[in-house]
Parts: C-alpha cells; sequence; structure tokens
C-alpha cells in the first residue's frame, strides 16, 4: 500500500528495525488511501511508541476525521487511548478505554467494530483493558429493552431516549460486572417533571438484594447508594455526609420517605453524627444538596450525572455538571456490593416497588467503565458525549 510523507516524516532506524517516525513540532503526518470500511465490520490495529504528548490536545493515530468525519482512533487530552465512530446523523459512538498512554515504550493498539453486534473493542497490548459498556440511548445500541412506551425521540438536534412517567415507562441494560470492583457511571438527563416527595431512580439494581442505585430523591437531589452484604448481626455504622451544611439529617426510620406520602421528621445534629440503625446495609449512602442557589434539579435542562467508587480508596464520589458535589469514605467492613443473580440493570424504574413512579423525560450517553475516574476524567468524558 502506498504510504505519503509530510512535513518531514521519515523512516528510520530505532529498535533494530526501520520505522516510521512523524515529528510533532515539525506537524509531520502521513497518508494512506482510503478503505471502504464504512459499511461493513473492520479492524484497525497498530504499534506505537510515542514520545511526547501536548498537555491538552488530542493526537490523532489513525483517523478520517474531517467533514464528513468517519472514524478516529487517538489519544485523549489526558493521555488515554480512544476511538470514535460518527454516524450518517452525525452521532457520535466513543469507546473510551481509560488507559494511560506510556511515553518511549512500545504499544500495540487494536480497535475491531462488530457491525452485526453493533459493538466496538480497544485492545492494548492484545488486551481489552477493562469492560466500557458505553449506550449513546438513540436506538442505535444492542441489549437495551424499552418498556411501557419508553421510545427514541429527536430533541436539541439529537436522538434520545424518552421515558413517561404517567406511563410508568422504563428500560433495561445487561446487568454488568461491577459487584467487587471500582467502577463510575454517568449519563446526561432531562428531567420533565418530578413527583413532590418520591424516589426517582436514573439507573439502578434495586430489587431485592438490592446492590447500588444513582437518583432523584425527596426535595429534588441527586443521590447514590450502594448496598453491601448483610452483616452476620444485622447491625451497621453508617456515616451521612450532606455537603454545604454543617449538620446532617438523622431520619426517622417508623415513618420512611419511600413508605409515606409525608415528610420524615428531621433533626439537626453535628456534621460528623455517626448514625446506628438496626438491619441498614449502606455500604455509601449520600445525596447531594446543592448550594442555596442551586438546590434543585432544574426541569427542561440537561444536566451530566456521574458516580464513581473506589474501592482502593473506599470512597464514593458524585459529580454533576463535571463538578465534585459530594464525597463519602467507608472506614471498615466488606468493601463489595451484595451479591445477586440479577440479569438486568434499570433505567428509570426502582423495581423493589414497581407502582411508583419512574423517570420522566430524556437520557442520553449512559456509561460505565470499570475504573473510578478522576475529576478531570469525569469532565472530560461529560464533554466528548
Amino acid at each position: 500500500m502506498v504510504c505519503i510523507l509530510y512535513n518531514g516524516a521519515s523512516y528510520q532506524n530505532t529498535d533494530s528495525r526501520k520505522v516510521l517516525y512523524l515529528n510533532g513540532s515539525r506537524h509531520s503526518y502521513a497518508e494512506t488511501p482510503a478503505l471502504p470500511i464504512r459499511a461493513i465490520s473492520f479492524s484497525i490495529m497498530c504499534w506505537i511508541k510515542v514520545l511526547s504528548l501536548p498537555s491538552d490536545h488530542e493526537v490523532h493515530i489513525y483517523s478520517d476525521w474531517s467533514e464528513p468525519h468517519q472514524f478516529r482512533i487517538y489519544i485523549s487530552g489526558w493521555h488515554e487511548i480512544c476511538a470514535q465512530l460518527r454516524n450518517p446523523h452525525g452521532h457520535d459512538i466513543v469507546y473510551p478505554c481509560i488507559w494511560k498512554t506510556i511515553p518511549s515504550k512500545w504499544m500495540h493498539v487494536a480497535f475491531t467494530w462488530s457491525r452485526d453486534r453493533k459493538e466496538g473493542i480497544l485492545y492494548i497490548d492484545g488486551i481489552i483493558k477493562g469492560f466500557r459498556f458505553h449506550w449513546a440511548l438513540n436506538g442505535s445500541d444492542p441489549n437495551i429493552s424499552l418498556y411501557n412506551g419508553a421510545s427514541y425521540r429527536n430533541t436539541d438536534g439529537r436522538k434520545v431516549l424518552y421515558l413517561s412517567g404517567s406511563r410508568h415507562s422504563y428500560a433495561e441494560t445487561p446487568a454488568l460486572p461491577i459487584r467487587a470492583i471500582s467502577f463510575s457511571i454517568m449519563c446526561w438527563i432531562k428531567v420533565l417533571s418530578l413527583p413532590s416527595t418520591l424516589p426517582v431512580h436514573i439507573y439502578s439494581d434495586w430489587s431485592e438484594p438490592n446492590q447500588f442505585r444513582i437518583f432523584i430523591y425527596g426535595w429534588r437531589r441527586i443521590c447514590a447508594q450502594l448496598r453491601k452484604p448483610h452483616h452476620p448481626r444485622g447491625l451497621t455504622m453508617v456515616h451521612k455526609i450532606h455537603l454545604f451544611f454543617s449538620y446532617v439529617q438523622l431520619i426517622n426510620r417508623k415513618r420512611h420517605l419511600e413508605h409515606s406520602s409525608v415528610y420524615p421528621r428531621v433533626i439537626y445534629l453535628p456534621k460528623r453524627y455517626i448514625e446506628k440503625r438496626r438491619f441498614a446495609q449502606s455500604l455509601i449512602p449520600f445525596c447531594v444538596l446543592f448550594s442555596h442557589n442551586q438546590r434543585k434539579v432544574i426541569p427542561n435542562r440537561w444536566m451530566h450525572v456521574a458516580f464513581t467508587w473506589s474501592r482502593d480508596r473506599k470512597e464514593g464520589i458524585l459529580y454533576v455538571d463535571g463538578i465534585r458535589r459530594g464525597g463519602s469514605r467507608v472506614s471498615n467492613g466488606p468493601l463489595d456490593l451484595i451479591e445477586n443473580n440479577h440479569t438486568v440493570f434499570d433505567i428509570g424504574l426502582k423495581r423493589d416497588r414497581m407502582h411508583f413512579p419512574t423517570s420522566d423525560g430524556y437520557m442520553r450517553d449512559l456509561l460505565v467503565v470499570d475504573k473510578a475516574l478522576s475529576g478531570d476524567e469525569v469532565k472530560y468524558m461529560k464533554d466528548i458525549l
């Protein structure tokens, strides 16, 4: 195959073989003929040895990335290897590997696209570096099941998932193996309306035995909760931390919010109060209370919600619009989620209370990775999705 070199690109001997050398400072690059990969399954792979990288700019490995864009394999501004495909409607599917490029080391990069399975996979050095599940939620994803009038609609210039709260709409993804690992979950939501007191789930595995949930609760707070295996004596020490306030809320469990239309009694106590309650099994229970001028989820506005769980640091962090809004650490005890045999996770549904309202609004770009992303990585994923 003919390869045309530009701006000082050349072939040089290194590590006992002749290879292509590109000088970033001289804007070197090379071209191959375009290949007929638009409507087929394909694989692209190569060896790279990066000498240096700019601090905040993307660097392309191989691509067709000018209007109309088609595909690219590249290194992000955070030095992570990624792949991106663009469909005929101009919508992108991003495949982040969340794997850092190591300067001056040869790395094998491969990307495979299965048109039949609608699945893209990135490999580094012949290994899938962790799982990555990205559902665009625009009708092109495999293994997404819709119920009770859930549908894909065009809004704000793109096709997204629509759930009707009045029709009890919801969707399902396959269950993912996140029980005993670090992970991050994120998506874009646009809420149209909310019930006054009942919780509305965004993404969850919340039926017995409950595992995790990201949801909107009570006073329109965005919340996250993980549940750990049952303690032998059914007794757990739970830290409840509410951001931006010097107190926490001790909820009267006899009138739990999820079982009553009346708000529970609230007692204000010192910030580091430890609540001892029987049969409480939460590993990470906390909500994000916004500052006074941003207190509520705003209807008809897109918001990016991300939750990260670091098993090593024993820490969960909740981000809204790329900004850290809450966090909680676990001091001791089990670090894994409760085990179950569920085969699906739910979008919009609180499965242990099927009669509760479902989400009423739009969602797009649901992403799950097996790593606790940093704040910068959350911001980056928010910006490219």
